[in-house]
């Protein structure tokens, strides 16, 4: 029986010259091509394999004269690596058989049973399994290369939510090791501020496969949080996982660099605000004003009536160019300092935004004499002036509630309107809202928006002091 293979060369670790003579034949049989080696003892086959001879099978008879046993089997193991090792033996013991097996020998034949095919058989079947055991090794090396030292956090939670597995990286990402997880409740972990969306992005996986959810806040060790971004899969159908996998790549540096440039353009931008203000309140509006006095003054001197009713209009044109120059410096800057209480900022802003007759602003502030840091007043009021001119604009409200708390540890501060509202599953944000849920972001804030037609809309945030 001639076999289509690629085996080149075969040692055979053999003493007794009569069954190295039958095992040869029998290979010849079988593998036309091949190179039998052939060593009498432990110690020839030592110096054959550290030759750099590249075997594809050893054969092993266990009675040598310098090894016998199963002490035979782990000498050549440990100087053989990649070829699979095949016992031939005149003794049949199943305690040897299961121990040979058990130290990696990949199969155990009795010499008196053995034939060709048996053999060759063997040989092949081997080789397929020795193939397959690599596969896996390089497998399993890359798996630890990519998840057992690499950046990511992988998780697998089970359908009540708990952690059945947390790769070995939760010590360099979170600073704890995996078994801490183990078990647990997962969403326990998730910042209280972010929970709630978080289990509404999980609960899309029972009609999606795969989900992307935004960056969140999960806590680590001594208590601290980083900011994760997570890819998770549902694979509870795998009978090889059964779970929710959740891939997690710390952002944190990431989001506070956002943060700053940020910051950088919302300072920018109230610099400018702030420049152009005083250029049209020192500058233009002197000038108008310089203006609206000579007119008076030439009304008082003009005999020819025309000429007083021409003045008289020019001087109401220019008056009212001076008011509305002073109620836009107002909208640019703020005119608050580091100590002006924010409350009193919030009325003036009432009465400099020009409500309508038929519209009225209900307003509630108990924040029990807390001082605010100057950036965030600042903030909040640009948020609150970004809500009323949408209100005023675009709800056909006749009244809107204006309410500023200390809620805990938190400034909470809450707008809502009987206006016409809108679908918020069905149109987009536009720049008012992204820009008011940016500033919100910079304080690491939440931003939530409820609105139905006909219902009005309410805006709450929520910023940590």
């Amino acid at each position: 029986m001639t076999l289509d293979n690629k085996i080149e060369k075969i040692l055979v670790i053999e003493d007794n010259l009569g069954d190295f003579v039958l095992i040869e034949e029998y290979l010849k049989e079988s593998f036309t091509s091949v190179k039998i080696f052939n060593a009498k003892s432990l110690k020839e086959a030592k110096k054959l394999i550290q030759s750099h001879q590249k075997f594809d099978v050893v054969l092993l008879d266990l009675s040598l004269p310098d090894s016998s046993g199963n002490k035979s089997s782990e000498k050549i193991l440990s100087l053989i690596d990649g070829p699979p090792v095949i016992v031939l033996t005149g003794f049949s013991s199943k305690d040897i058989d299961i121990q040979s097996l058990s130290l990696g020998i990949s199969d155990y034949l009795l010499k008196d049973e053995l034939t060709p095919r048996i053999l060759a058989k063997s040989i092949l079947y081997s080789i397929e399994r020795q193939k397959a055991k690599e596969k896996l090794r390089l497998s399993e090396q890359l798996f630890k290369a990519l998840v057992q030292n690499g950046s990511e956090l992988i998780a697998i939670i089970n359908n009540e939510g708990e952690y059945t597995y947390m790769s070995p990286t939760s010590k360099t990402v979170l600073g704890l090791p995996p078994d801490h997880y183990t078990g647990k409740e997962a969403f326990q972990f998730i910042h209280p501020d972010d929970r709630d969306r978080v289990v509404k992005s999980f609960r899309a996986l029972k009609n999606r496969k795969k989900i992307s959810t935004r960056p969140f806040r999960f806590k680590k060790v001594n208590g601290r949080y980083i900011w994760l971004e997570t890819i998770v899969t549902n694979m509870l159908d795998d009978p090889s996982v059964r779970g929710i996998v959740a891939n997690c790549r710390d952002v944190t540096e990431k989001i506070n660099h956002e943060k700053e440039i940020s910051r950088a353009i919302v300072s920018t931008q109230e610099a400018e605000r702030f420049e152009i203000s005083s250029e049209l309140h020192d500058n233009v509006n002197q000038l108008l004003a310089a203006a609206q006095i000579y007119l008076s003054t030439a009304m008082k001197e003009a005999g020819n009536l025309d000429y007083s009713q021409l003045l008289k209009k020019s001087r109401a044109y220019v008056l009212e160019s001076i008011n509305e120059i002073r109620r836009l410096s107002h909208r640019l800057s703020p005119g608050f300092k580091n100590d002006f209480p924010i409350e009193e900022a919030i009325r003036d802003l009432i009465t400099d935004i020009g409500v309508k007759k038929d519209f009225e602003v209900i307003t509630s502030i108990n924040i029990k004499n807390t001082v605010l840091p100057y950036d965030l007043k600042l903030n909040a009021y640009r948020i609150l002036q970004e809500q009323l001119n949408n209100i005023i604009k675009h709800s056909e409200a006749t009244e809107a509630h204006i309410s500023l708390n200390i809620v805990g540890n938190k400034l909470v501060m809450k707008t809502s309107d009987n206006g016409k509202g809108f679908d918020t599953k069905k149109k987009k944000k536009g720049i008012g809202l992204n820009n008011m849920e940016k500033r919100v972001v910079l304080f690491s804030g939440t931003f939530n928006t409820k609105s139905k037609k006909g219902k009005g809309t309410e805006i709450t945030i929520e910023i940590p002091l």
